[in-house]
């Protein structure tokens, strides 16, 4: 039922990215923090229950991209909820402008899904530019350190998503992928506590 080695060390490094996300979630739900950061932390939820589904059991290949076009949703709609909590500070945007990025992007992953074209490569392409746009407006207006550190590790972690032949065994045999996730678990805290920290610091549009 259950898949072995890496796959299965990248399952459950999915579980626990789950379990931070979940936990944050209703930690922050009754929070006066931003509903982007809710709905980031739930969206990440969904997606490290879906990774578990898709990583770690054993599944038609037919089902498994079935599963992958609804995780890709997720994707796009998790890291443009955290481009977004940092747009709007800056910027004038609204619900309309994050609808129509968010089809925008999807459509692109969708079709290079559907043409087993590698969209992760694109996907992760997308998160740097996203990422880069978060980091300037951090440091320019509100320098949150938890923050700061957690999308700097996501640029670690993801430099290995780009080695397709990665694989170390550190007890468990991780891939590119299990690696990645181990550095998005610590990120997902950083951004929890990040939220916390974000109650003390005020916003002031710029534009």
């Amino acid at each position: 039922m259950f898949t072995i080695g890496e796959e299965f060390t990248t399952a459950i490094t999915n579980i626990f990215i789950m379990l931070i996300s979940l936990y944050s979630f209703i930690k922050l739900r009754k929070e006066n923090i931003s509903t982007y950061w809710k709905r980031f932390f739930f969206l990440l939820t969904i997606d490290g229950l879906l990774g578990f589904i898709i990583h770690g059991i054993n599944l038609n290949q037919n089902i498994i991209d079935i599963l992958w076009l609804f995780l890709l949703i997720g994707f796009s709609l998790t890291i443009n909820n955290l481009l977004f909590y940092y747009l709007e500070k800056v910027i004038k945007v609204t619900k309309k402008h994050f609808i129509i990025l968010t089809i925008l992007i999807y459509l692109i992953l969708f079709l290079e899904a559907i043409f087993k074209i590698e969209f992760l490569f694109t996907f992760m392409a997308y998160c740097i530019i996203s990422l880069l746009i978060v980091i300037f407006i951090n440091l320019k207006y509100k320098k949150n350190i938890y923050i700061l550190i957690g999308i700097i590790l996501q640029f670690i972690g993801g430099a290995f998503i780009f080695d397709q032949n990665f694989l170390i065994k550190i007890i468990f045999y991780f891939d590119q992928n299990g690696i990645y996730h181990f550095f998005m678990m610590i990120s997902c805290i950083l951004f929890y506590l990040g939220c916390k920290k974000e109650k003390e610091l005020l916003w002031k549009y710029v534009m």
